[in-house]
């Protein structure tokens, strides 16, 4: 486990510039923090943060946002935004030797796992600079929904997908038509958690995976579950050419979220735990198969991602296990895919 001291002293290579607020001297104990990760996100990052500025509670909130050194305009956009709310908003300007990479891919891990150590509230809400919240009482809600269940740590949210630049005025269109055509989604979304500010280190092994949100999943459910808060309108998820995760190929994400699991591995203790995520391990990789046989194709950066998820579950000691439930869970259903692609064939 890393502190934030020894985080910045093992990865910190430039220094990271807060830029002028009076945020800790006039929200002495914010409740929430709003914790806003971004890059490259010039197109979207003004929706992300009015979504986050119109939120009406009762309770103190700041905006944290963590800003990667965009080129498109974004940190120009996000200083106009501290420069009109510094009684509200901290933005922490990131640089790029900073970066950590995962398999060779650039990654946000540096500055989101930076930002997240200056989070002072007693809940933490997610959003990505490129998504953003239609509720202006959803903090409140989640809040209130928290303090009423005293087993659920981590509140979400339903949500709908849209690709690329979306008028936010016409959300609530957008959302009637989700509505109306199925769309909504109730899983969890890292945009539409708020959750319990429980720690003061963070596991190393977390940054060495591509999804951090499978880490801060994994690590609360050591101290409680996950609760949908229905009475949330739905908030908006973009898909774009930049998504880190979304623009890739979609066999690499499953061997993604594969690797990001046998890292949660580490940052769990209960066996009850471990097993639920060694079962989720073998599901990714049986439907990455699957996947495989009706599309034989690999990008180049699956071949890193599947050498360091091999590395992974062997570090672990789980590799023959993976193998024999792979094995097991998947078989009839590889023959079968196989079978439906030779019938297709022909």
């Amino acid at each position: 486990m890393l502190d934030f001291e020894g985080f910045k002293k093992k990865y910190q290579e430039a220094p990271v510039e807060e830029y002028p607020n009076r945020v800790v001297d006039t929200i002495r104990e914010p409740v929430v923090s709003v914790h806003v990760s971004t890059y490259q996100h010039a197109e979207f990052i003004s929706d992300c943060l009015d979504g986050a500025l119109m939120q009406d509670t009762d309770f103190p909130v700041e905006i944290l946002i963590g800003e990667d050194e965009s080129t498109d305009g974004t940190r120009e956009i996000c200083k106009n935004y501290a420069d009109r709310y510094p009684d509200k908003i901290r933005l922490f300007l990131h640089r790029r030797e900073n970066n950590i990479q995962i398999h060779g891919r650039a990654t946000g891990r540096f500055q989101s796992t930076y930002t997240r150590f200056k989070c002072r509230g007693k809940y933490i809400a997610v959003c990505e600079g490129d998504d953003y919240w239609t509720d202006p009482k959803k903090l409140q809600k989640q809040v209130e929904f928290l303090e009423s269940y005293e087993e659920c740590v981590l509140s979400y949210h339903p949500w709908i997908t849209t690709y690329g630049k979306n008028d936010r005025e016409n959300q609530e269109g957008l959302i009637r038509r989700a509505k109306k055509d199925g769309d909504v989604r109730y899983d969890p979304l890292q945009f539409t958690f708020v959750y319990e500010n429980m720690y003061d280190e963070y596991p190393e092994s977390g940054l060495q995976s591509m999804l951090g949100d499978v880490i801060t999943r994994r690590r609360l459910s050591e101290y409680g579950s996950e609760c949908l808060c229905r009475s949330v309108k739905p908030g908006i998820h973009r898909e774009h050419n930049n998504n880190l995760y979304s623009s890739n190929e979609e066999l690499d994400n499953k061997i993604v979220m594969a690797d990001s699991l046998a890292c949660a591995l580490s940052v769990v203790k209960s066996h009850d735990n471990k097993e639920k995520i060694k079962k989720d391990i073998y599901h990714c990789i049986v439907a990455a198969i699957i996947y495989s046989v009706k599309k034989p194709l690999i990008v180049p950066e699956s071949y890193k991602s599947i050498a360091s998820l091999v590395g992974n579950i062997y570090q672990k000691g789980i590799f023959f296990d993976v193998i024999k439930n792979v094995l097991r869970m998947g078989t009839s259903k590889i023959v079968e895919k196989l079978a439906t692609s030779e019938t297709n064939k022909n």
